[in-house]
């Protein structure tokens, strides 16, 4: 027992009224081999219709530690319900259906702030005003180099 224990008085009813009254100790217990709590796994959304870049994207992920979860489009991540648990986004601008930046503005509609960095081919310079205007926390082009990329997740992992 620990020191800073505290010590109470408690009555224990008897229907005796001449017995004296008894006393005990209550003291807390705390059990020192519980775990501390768990962080929240910082996942990380891939978001891709090429299947080789989201390959790509995923594997690089995972062989610095970060978990990764990849989808061939925007609305297969929406559906997957995980998007509130998704701590940044790596999305591709173009694709078939809903493209990046209108998934990043649905989230945002749903004040579902994700840290989100943009990847594309075919970006220009009014594109990445509108998605870091929106919230978007890099824009790369492809190819892009992936430390530039590790450093954008780090970043956003942070935020």
């Amino acid at each position: 027992m620990d020191s800073q224990s505290s010590t109470k008085s408690v009555a224990i009813a008897d229907d005796d009224e001449s017995m004296p009254r008894k006393k005990a100790k209550l003291v807390a217990v705390v059990d020192d081999d519980d775990p501390p709590p768990r962080k929240k796994t910082k996942l990380v959304a891939i978001v891709d219709d090429d299947d080789s870049m989201r390959s790509a994207l995923q594997g690089l992920l995972k062989s610095v530690g970060l978990p990764a979860q990849a989808y061939a489009s925007a609305e297969e991540f929406l559906n997957s319900g995980l998007h509130r648990q998704t701590a940044c986004l790596i999305a591709d601008i173009r694709m078939p259906g809903m493209s990046g930046l209108e998934l990043q503005a649905k989230l945002n509609i749903e004040n579902c702030r994700i840290p989100t960095i943009f990847i594309t081919a075919h970006g220009d310079a009014k594109m990445r005003m509108q998605a870091l205007r929106a919230g978007a926390v890099e824009f790369l082009s492809k190819p892009f180099d992936d430390e530039a990329l590790l450093e954008s997740v780090r970043a956003a992992l942070e935020s």
